[in-house]
Protein backbone atom coordinates (compact mmCIF):
# COMPACT_ATOMS: atom_id res chain seq x y z
CA UNK A 1 0.00 0.00 0.00
CA UNK A 2 3.11 2.31 0.74
CA UNK A 3 4.49 1.66 -2.49
CA UNK A 4 1.17 3.08 -4.46
CA UNK A 5 1.40 6.01 -1.95
CA UNK A 6 5.25 6.76 -3.02
CA UNK A 7 3.80 6.32 -6.59
CA UNK A 8 0.92 8.55 -6.42
CA UNK A 9 3.00 11.20 -5.26
CA UNK A 10 5.85 10.88 -7.52
CA UNK A 11 3.39 10.92 -10.70
CA UNK A 12 1.56 14.36 -9.06
CA UNK A 13 4.95 15.93 -8.94
CA UNK A 14 6.31 14.51 -12.12
CA UNK A 15 2.90 16.37 -13.74
CA UNK A 16 3.12 19.23 -11.53
CA UNK A 17 6.38 19.97 -12.58
CA UNK A 18 5.60 19.95 -16.26
CA UNK A 19 2.40 22.07 -15.91
CA UNK A 20 4.92 24.69 -14.02
CA UNK A 21 6.88 24.51 -17.14
CA UNK A 22 4.20 25.95 -19.79
CA UNK A 23 3.27 29.14 -20.21
CA UNK A 24 2.63 31.89 -22.88
CA UNK A 25 5.74 32.44 -25.17
CA UNK A 26 5.72 35.36 -26.84
CA UNK A 27 7.92 34.22 -30.00
CA UNK A 28 8.48 30.30 -30.75
CA UNK A 29 11.21 28.79 -31.85
CA UNK A 30 9.17 28.13 -34.90
CA UNK A 31 8.66 31.78 -35.45
CA UNK A 32 4.68 31.95 -33.63
CA UNK A 33 3.89 34.63 -31.13
CA UNK A 34 1.75 34.28 -28.11
CA UNK A 35 1.44 30.29 -28.18
CA UNK A 36 0.77 28.20 -25.20
CA UNK A 37 3.85 25.98 -25.25
CA UNK A 38 6.90 24.62 -22.57
CA UNK A 39 9.93 27.11 -22.30
CA UNK A 40 12.37 24.74 -24.33
CA UNK A 41 9.82 25.26 -27.43
CA UNK A 42 10.22 29.34 -26.49
CA UNK A 43 12.91 31.75 -28.40
CA UNK A 44 12.26 34.77 -25.93
CA UNK A 45 10.02 36.53 -23.68
CA UNK A 46 8.44 32.74 -21.58
CA UNK A 47 5.94 33.99 -18.93
CA UNK A 48 5.52 30.58 -16.94
CA UNK A 49 2.48 29.65 -16.24
CA UNK A 50 0.39 32.32 -17.61
CA UNK A 51 -2.21 31.87 -20.43
CA UNK A 52 -1.62 33.71 -23.14
CA UNK A 53 -5.48 35.75 -23.26
CA UNK A 54 -4.43 36.54 -19.41
CA UNK A 55 -1.10 38.25 -21.10
CA UNK A 56 -0.68 41.99 -21.43
CA UNK A 57 1.40 42.02 -24.59
CA UNK A 58 -1.31 38.97 -26.16
CA UNK A 59 -4.30 41.53 -25.99
CA UNK A 60 -6.09 40.86 -29.42
CA UNK A 61 -7.25 44.28 -31.13
CA UNK A 62 -6.93 45.50 -34.78
CA UNK A 63 -3.84 45.09 -36.22
CA UNK A 64 -3.35 47.96 -39.43
CA UNK A 65 -0.29 47.59 -41.33
CA UNK A 66 1.03 48.42 -45.07
CA UNK A 67 -0.32 44.87 -45.67
CA UNK A 68 -3.48 45.79 -44.21
CA UNK A 69 -5.40 45.70 -41.42
CA UNK A 70 -5.92 42.37 -39.36
CA UNK A 71 -8.97 41.59 -36.57
CA UNK A 72 -8.03 39.64 -33.63
CA UNK A 73 -4.71 40.22 -34.05
CA UNK A 74 -2.29 40.19 -31.01
CA UNK A 75 0.06 43.25 -29.84
CA UNK A 76 3.08 41.49 -29.76
CA UNK A 77 2.01 39.79 -33.06
CA UNK A 78 1.24 43.16 -34.71
CA UNK A 79 5.02 44.71 -33.42
CA UNK A 80 6.84 42.01 -34.94
CA UNK A 81 5.03 43.15 -38.25
CA UNK A 82 5.69 46.75 -37.68
CA UNK A 83 1.97 47.75 -37.57
CA UNK A 84 0.01 49.65 -35.36
CA UNK A 85 -2.46 48.23 -32.88
CA UNK A 86 -5.60 49.13 -31.50
CA UNK A 87 -6.53 47.28 -28.51
CA UNK A 88 -9.87 46.00 -27.76
CA UNK A 89 -10.77 47.52 -31.88
CA UNK A 90 -12.78 46.09 -34.79
CA UNK A 91 -10.81 46.85 -37.96
CA UNK A 92 -13.67 47.95 -39.27
CA UNK A 93 -13.88 51.15 -37.26
CA UNK A 94 -11.10 52.65 -38.79
CA UNK A 95 -11.84 54.42 -42.48
CA UNK A 96 -8.19 53.10 -43.99
CA UNK A 97 -9.85 49.39 -43.33
CA UNK A 98 -13.04 50.00 -45.19
CA UNK A 99 -13.49 47.61 -47.92
CA UNK A 100 -13.46 48.69 -51.78
CA UNK A 101 -12.45 47.35 -54.94
CA UNK A 102 -9.28 47.70 -56.25
CA UNK A 103 -7.75 47.43 -59.91
CA UNK A 104 -4.79 46.63 -60.10
CA UNK A 105 -3.61 46.80 -64.07
CA UNK A 106 -7.00 44.78 -65.82
CA UNK A 107 -7.36 42.91 -62.29
CA UNK A 108 -10.23 43.87 -59.63
CA UNK A 109 -9.80 42.21 -56.24
CA UNK A 110 -11.83 43.73 -52.70
CA UNK A 111 -8.94 44.68 -50.51
CA UNK A 112 -9.40 47.30 -47.89
CA UNK A 113 -8.63 50.77 -49.03
CA UNK A 114 -5.70 50.94 -46.56
CA UNK A 115 -4.12 48.44 -48.87
CA UNK A 116 -5.32 49.68 -52.33
CA UNK A 117 -3.92 52.94 -51.04
CA UNK A 118 -0.42 51.31 -50.37
CA UNK A 119 -0.86 50.15 -54.00
CA UNK A 120 -1.74 53.29 -55.91
CA UNK A 121 1.37 54.52 -53.96
CA UNK A 122 3.85 52.22 -55.08
CA UNK A 123 2.54 51.77 -59.24
CA UNK A 124 0.78 55.25 -59.37
CA UNK A 125 -2.51 56.03 -59.99
CA UNK A 126 -2.62 55.52 -63.59
CA UNK A 127 -1.98 51.26 -63.02
CA UNK A 128 -3.89 51.12 -59.85
CA UNK A 129 -7.71 52.80 -58.65
CA UNK A 130 -9.87 52.08 -56.57
CA UNK A 131 -13.98 51.97 -56.98
CA UNK A 132 -16.48 51.68 -54.73
CA UNK A 133 -18.15 48.03 -54.17
CA UNK A 134 -20.53 46.92 -51.42
CA UNK A 135 -19.39 42.90 -51.39
CA UNK A 136 -16.64 40.62 -53.31
CA UNK A 137 -19.75 39.70 -56.02
CA UNK A 138 -20.29 43.41 -56.99
CA UNK A 139 -16.18 44.33 -57.38
CA UNK A 140 -16.50 40.73 -59.72
CA UNK A 141 -19.04 42.39 -61.43
CA UNK A 142 -17.32 45.54 -61.98
CA UNK A 143 -14.73 43.61 -63.71
CA UNK A 144 -16.56 41.60 -65.73
CA UNK A 145 -18.06 44.96 -67.01
CA UNK A 146 -14.76 45.69 -68.07
CA UNK A 147 -14.20 42.43 -70.32
CA UNK A 148 -13.61 43.35 -74.04
CA UNK A 149 -15.20 42.02 -76.60
CA UNK A 150 -17.47 42.56 -79.82
CA UNK A 151 -20.74 44.55 -79.42
CA UNK A 152 -22.99 44.03 -81.94
CA UNK A 153 -26.13 45.87 -82.32
CA UNK A 154 -28.69 46.96 -85.22
CA UNK A 155 -26.06 49.67 -85.90
CA UNK A 156 -23.57 47.23 -86.42
CA UNK A 157 -20.28 46.21 -84.45
CA UNK A 158 -17.31 46.99 -82.42
CA UNK A 159 -15.07 46.17 -80.06
CA UNK A 160 -15.73 47.41 -76.66
CA UNK A 161 -15.91 46.77 -73.41
CA UNK A 162 -19.28 45.00 -71.81
CA UNK A 163 -20.16 47.95 -69.69
CA UNK A 164 -20.17 49.98 -73.27
CA UNK A 165 -22.16 47.65 -74.68
CA UNK A 166 -24.53 47.52 -71.94
CA UNK A 167 -24.95 43.31 -72.37
CA UNK A 168 -23.54 40.90 -70.77
CA UNK A 169 -24.47 38.17 -73.35
CA UNK A 170 -25.93 38.11 -76.54
CA UNK A 171 -29.58 36.96 -77.27
CA UNK A 172 -31.63 34.66 -79.76
CA UNK A 173 -31.18 36.28 -82.80
CA UNK A 174 -27.45 37.32 -81.69
CA UNK A 175 -27.69 40.91 -80.72
CA UNK A 176 -25.69 41.56 -77.31
CA UNK A 177 -21.89 41.00 -76.56
CA UNK A 178 -19.43 38.51 -77.10
CA UNK A 179 -16.23 37.96 -74.69
CA UNK A 180 -13.29 37.95 -75.51
CA UNK A 181 -14.17 37.81 -79.25
CA UNK A 182 -12.78 39.65 -82.34
CA UNK A 183 -16.05 40.87 -84.39
CA UNK A 184 -14.23 39.08 -87.78
CA UNK A 185 -15.21 35.75 -85.80
CA UNK A 186 -18.09 37.02 -84.74
CA UNK A 187 -19.02 37.91 -87.92
CA UNK A 188 -18.29 34.38 -89.26
CA UNK A 189 -20.21 32.78 -85.90
CA UNK A 190 -23.43 34.77 -86.95
CA UNK A 191 -23.54 33.62 -90.53
CA UNK A 192 -22.76 30.35 -89.62
CA UNK A 193 -26.12 29.73 -87.21
CA UNK A 194 -27.58 32.58 -88.80
CA UNK A 195 -28.63 34.53 -86.70
CA UNK A 196 -30.82 37.75 -87.95
CA UNK A 197 -27.56 39.90 -86.07
CA UNK A 198 -25.45 38.59 -88.96
CA UNK A 199 -27.05 41.50 -91.55
CA UNK A 200 -25.71 43.86 -89.29
CA UNK A 201 -22.15 42.87 -88.51
CA UNK A 202 -20.11 41.29 -91.62
CA UNK A 203 -16.90 41.87 -90.97
CA UNK A 204 -13.70 40.75 -92.67
CA UNK A 205 -9.98 40.94 -91.42
CA UNK A 206 -8.37 43.11 -93.89
CA UNK A 207 -4.97 41.58 -95.75
CA UNK A 208 -3.02 44.42 -94.31
CA UNK A 209 -2.31 44.95 -90.49
CA UNK A 210 -2.25 48.42 -89.17
CA UNK A 211 -0.76 50.24 -86.00
CA UNK A 212 -2.97 50.17 -82.98
CA UNK A 213 -4.42 53.16 -81.39
CA UNK A 214 -1.30 53.26 -78.35
CA UNK A 215 1.11 52.96 -81.46
CA UNK A 216 2.94 49.79 -78.98
CA UNK A 217 1.22 46.77 -81.73
CA UNK A 218 0.76 45.35 -85.14
CA UNK A 219 -2.35 44.59 -85.07
CA UNK A 220 -5.26 43.20 -87.58
CA UNK A 221 -8.09 45.55 -88.90
CA UNK A 222 -11.41 43.96 -89.94
CA UNK A 223 -13.01 46.08 -92.86
CA UNK A 224 -15.60 47.24 -90.02
CA UNK A 225 -12.63 49.05 -88.86
CA UNK A 226 -12.08 46.99 -85.71
CA UNK A 227 -9.19 45.98 -84.55
CA UNK A 228 -8.20 42.32 -84.20
CA UNK A 229 -5.38 40.05 -83.26
CA UNK A 230 -1.84 41.44 -82.45
CA UNK A 231 0.27 40.29 -84.87
CA UNK A 232 3.65 42.09 -83.62
CA UNK A 233 3.83 43.54 -80.24
CA UNK A 234 6.87 46.36 -80.50
CA UNK A 235 9.68 46.69 -78.11
CA UNK A 236 8.56 49.72 -76.52
CA UNK A 237 9.47 52.21 -75.80
CA UNK A 238 12.47 51.35 -77.81
CA UNK A 239 10.51 50.66 -80.69
CA UNK A 240 6.96 51.77 -81.78
CA UNK A 241 4.54 51.14 -84.18
CA UNK A 242 4.92 53.73 -87.28
CA UNK A 243 2.66 52.93 -90.85
CA UNK A 244 5.47 54.40 -93.97
CA UNK A 245 3.26 54.26 -97.25
CA UNK A 246 0.27 52.04 -95.94
CA UNK A 247 2.62 49.55 -94.18
CA UNK A 248 2.58 49.01 -90.79
CA UNK A 249 6.14 48.26 -88.81
CA UNK A 250 8.18 48.17 -85.52
CA UNK A 251 10.51 51.17 -85.66
CA UNK A 252 13.21 52.86 -83.52
CA UNK A 253 11.41 55.89 -82.37
CA UNK A 254 14.91 57.58 -81.27
CA UNK A 255 15.26 61.35 -82.18
CA UNK A 256 18.29 63.30 -83.23
CA UNK A 257 18.55 66.82 -81.88
CA UNK A 258 20.99 69.37 -83.64
CA UNK A 259 22.50 72.13 -80.90
CA UNK A 260 22.72 75.47 -81.49
CA UNK A 261 24.12 78.18 -79.91
CA UNK A 262 20.78 79.29 -78.55
CA UNK A 263 20.10 76.59 -76.68
CA UNK A 264 22.95 74.79 -74.71
CA UNK A 265 23.03 71.52 -72.09
CA UNK A 266 23.89 71.69 -69.01
CA UNK A 267 25.52 68.31 -69.35
CA UNK A 268 28.49 69.09 -72.20
CA UNK A 269 29.07 65.39 -72.57
CA UNK A 270 25.19 65.43 -73.65
CA UNK A 271 24.43 63.01 -77.26
CA UNK A 272 22.31 64.66 -79.66
CA UNK A 273 20.13 61.11 -80.28
CA UNK A 274 18.00 59.93 -77.38
CA UNK A 275 15.40 57.35 -77.27
CA UNK A 276 11.77 57.11 -77.39
CA UNK A 277 10.13 59.17 -74.61
CA UNK A 278 13.69 60.49 -73.10
CA UNK A 279 13.40 64.15 -72.64
CA UNK A 280 16.99 66.52 -71.70
CA UNK A 281 16.93 69.97 -70.29
CA UNK A 282 18.29 73.10 -72.51
CA UNK A 283 19.01 76.23 -71.23
CA UNK A 284 20.19 79.61 -73.40
CA UNK A 285 23.07 79.94 -71.55
CA UNK A 286 24.94 78.73 -68.75
CA UNK A 287 22.58 77.69 -65.94
CA UNK A 288 23.23 76.56 -62.31
CA UNK A 289 25.04 77.91 -59.11
CA UNK A 290 23.84 81.23 -59.70
CA UNK A 291 25.33 81.32 -63.21
CA UNK A 292 21.88 81.96 -65.16
CA UNK A 293 21.62 84.96 -67.15
CA UNK A 294 19.38 87.65 -66.44
CA UNK A 295 16.06 87.19 -68.42
CA UNK A 296 17.20 83.53 -70.19
CA UNK A 297 14.55 80.51 -69.60
CA UNK A 298 14.84 76.86 -69.09
CA UNK A 299 13.23 74.56 -71.79
CA UNK A 300 12.62 70.76 -71.49
CA UNK A 301 13.25 68.75 -75.04
CA UNK A 302 11.26 65.74 -75.50
CA UNK A 303 11.53 62.44 -78.12
CA UNK A 304 7.98 61.73 -78.73
CA UNK A 305 7.61 59.16 -81.49
CA UNK A 306 10.80 60.51 -83.46
CA UNK A 307 9.57 63.89 -83.49
CA UNK A 308 11.51 66.26 -81.32
CA UNK A 309 9.40 68.43 -79.12
CA UNK A 310 10.63 71.46 -77.51
CA UNK A 311 8.66 72.75 -74.39
CA UNK A 312 9.67 76.15 -72.69
CA UNK A 313 9.08 76.54 -68.59
CA UNK A 314 7.16 79.32 -67.16
CA UNK A 315 9.05 82.14 -67.78
CA UNK A 316 10.69 84.44 -65.38
CA UNK A 317 12.04 81.55 -64.69
CA UNK A 318 8.93 80.57 -62.62
CA UNK A 319 10.19 77.20 -63.07
CA UNK A 320 13.55 75.83 -64.04
CA UNK A 321 14.23 72.68 -65.87
CA UNK A 322 15.78 69.81 -63.89
CA UNK A 323 17.61 66.80 -65.25
CA UNK A 324 17.33 63.04 -63.78
CA UNK A 325 18.77 59.97 -64.46
CA UNK A 326 17.00 56.95 -63.48
CA UNK A 327 17.62 53.53 -64.56
CA UNK A 328 19.69 54.30 -68.07
CA UNK A 329 16.87 57.07 -69.12
CA UNK A 330 16.87 59.92 -69.24
CA UNK A 331 14.08 62.59 -68.12
CA UNK A 332 13.55 66.20 -67.40
CA UNK A 333 10.64 68.00 -65.69
CA UNK A 334 10.05 71.83 -65.51
CA UNK A 335 9.52 72.69 -61.16
CA UNK A 336 8.90 75.66 -59.08
CA UNK A 337 12.03 77.87 -58.78
CA UNK A 338 12.35 78.02 -54.95
CA UNK A 339 15.04 80.18 -54.74
CA UNK A 340 14.34 82.96 -53.52
CA UNK A 341 14.45 86.07 -56.46
CA UNK A 342 17.18 88.15 -53.82
CA UNK A 343 19.15 85.15 -53.61
CA UNK A 344 19.39 84.87 -57.63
Amino acid sequence: MKGWIYLFVFLFLVSFGYAENNGCCLLTTAGDSCVYTTESNCAEDFVNGALCENTDACRTGCCISEEGCFEETADYTCSLNSGEFFDDQICSAFETCQMTCCKVGSDYSFMNSGECQALIDEYGSDVVGSYSASDEAACEELEDQEQTGCCVTTSGCSMGTQAECGSSSYNSEGFGFFENEYCDSVSSYLAEKDYVAKDYCACEVSSEPVCDSDGLNIVEVDSCENYGEVVEACNFPDEICIENNGVAECSLGSCYFELSDKLVPYNPLWQNNFRNLESRCLYEGPAGNYQDLPGSRHYVTRCLAGEVVLEPCDDYREQVCVDNYVDDFDWAECVSNTVDSEEE
